[in-house]
């Protein structure tokens, strides 16, 4: 028989926990609770995208008085930097903060900013009327 330290768990290697603590076992950390918070999250962030997809060009062209043509390449425009920032987020979270400060920075802005409502959000809104 092996002697206490030979039967002890071996953490795996590069892996912490939210505390820099190591993990022992990936059964440990994680599981439902986990994935329901990720798959939630996500079905709520493709609906504001879609949401705000739908109704911007409209949005552009009755309250900002934009032309079409203009209003298109401002949707263009935000199209694109919603798809690339994730890269950036995803530089800053791996090189940076680590992946719990990145879900806890980035969940608490998400949150700010959805917590917002619209009249609180003046240095967005024309003063064309």
């Amino acid at each position: 028989m092996g002697t206490r330290e030979e039967d002890a768990p071996l953490p795996i290697e590069g892996v912490v926990d939210h505390l820099e603590q190591p993990i022992f076992s990936r059964g440990a950390a994680g599981g439902w609770p986990s994935a329901a918070f990720i798959i939630g999250t996500e079905v709520s962030e493709n609906f504001a995208y879609c949401g705000i997809s739908m109704n911007l060009i409209s949005y552009l062209t009755e309250d900002f008085l934009e032309s079409t043509a203009s209003a298109a390449a401002n949707m263009n425009t935000w199209s694109g930097l919603s798809m690339m920032l994730p890269l950036l987020g995803g530089f800053i979270g791996d090189y940076f903060l680590g992946r719990y400060r990145t879900t806890v920075v980035s969940s608490l802005l998400y949150v700010l900013v959805r917590s917002c409502s619209p009249s609180e959000i003046v240095f967005f809104t024309p003063h064309l009327h």
